[in-house]
């Protein structure tokens, strides 16, 4: 099996780094045999649930923003 090296966007910041504790196990070696058990769909899956945080706290954002243009507005 060729290994290939984790490709990461740029758009993920490390902003969220230690915030996420959704995927993290105890063992990282059962991680790493997950990874390798799972090929790719366990690293894609680790990237999905990085980007809905990002999604919902840009919604939770845009919302606020939203809720501030209407008072302005109302002004």
């Amino acid at each position: 099996m060729e290994q290939r090296p984790i490709r990461r966007s740029g758009g993920r910041s490390s902003m969220n780094m230690g915030q996420l504790k959704t995927h993290e196990t105890e063992n990282p070696n059962e991680e790493l045999e997950r990874y390798h058990e799972g090929g790719e769909s366990v690293l894609e899956e680790r990237l999905r649930q990085e980007d809905d945080v990002i999604a919902i706290a840009m919604l939770k954002v845009l919302h606020e923003l939203r809720q501030h243009m209407k008072l302005v507005q109302d002004v």
